[in-house]
């Protein structure tokens, strides 16, 4: 960071994501890609990374950065691991085997930026601004239950940023129009509120 901006040191095309096969792991161990990768998360405590080598064949870091070595996504991604396993495979296994991976190549990553730039501290998401681009772009696809967790972790990086409180203030807005419940409704309206004062809520300072 160089005058309160950041200098970006590397860009990863979704495609490369681990996030992906993250999701994909979660998708075959039966669960709901994309909502319920914490279970994934609470399941590798139960198993062994028995897998991970093979999960390295399709995605890794390399030279700071993530490949998708695979050359697949979606769901020709799930039929490619699921082709893959072994016959009996574990779920537990399985998610033990995506988790350890997923921390070995961001600390991987993580520190070879490290050495590269010679600063302690590296943001991983690009920061705020990475943040709130995507929490307005599920917004406006009417995902507004992920938008406004989004936009909360942003408010919490930089409690007194404007530009997070004028996404929160129409990403709010936006989620509180389709509900049907007017607890709800005045729930999610209270916090657009608020933000357009700069507050947490009507009852907080800035």
């Amino acid at each position: 960071m160089d005058n309160g901006r950041f200098e970006d040191l590397n860009e990863l095309r979704s495609y490369h994501s681990i996030g992906n096969y993250y999701a994909y792991v979660t998708h075959i161990c039966g669960f709901k890609a994309q909502k319920h990768e914490g279970k994934i998360t609470g399941l590798a405590a139960s198993g062994e990374p028995k897998y991970e080598t093979l999960l390295r064949e399709f995605v890794d870091e390399e030279g700071g950065t993530l490949v998708n070595k695979g050359g697949v996504v979606f769901r020709e991604a799930i039929r490619a691991l699921e082709d893959r396993l072994p016959k009996g495979w574990e779920r537990e296994d399985l998610a033990a085997s995506i988790q350890s991976l997923f921390e070995d190549v961001v600390r991987r990553v993580v520190g070879h930026w490290r050495e590269e730039s010679g600063q302690s501290s590296i943001a991983l998401a690009g920061g705020v601004r990475t943040v709130l681009e995507r929490a307005r772009s599920l917004s406006k696809e009417g995902r507004h239950a992920l938008a406004c967790h989004l936009v909360e972790a942003a408010r919490h990086a930089a409690p007194n940023d404007a530009s997070v409180h004028e996404a929160r203030t129409s990403i709010y807005r936006a989620a509180s129009a389709p509900q049907t419940s007017s607890m709800a409704r005045n729930i999610l309206h209270h916090a657009a509120l608020a933000s357009e004062k700069g507050q947490r809520d009507l009852a907080s300072t800035p």
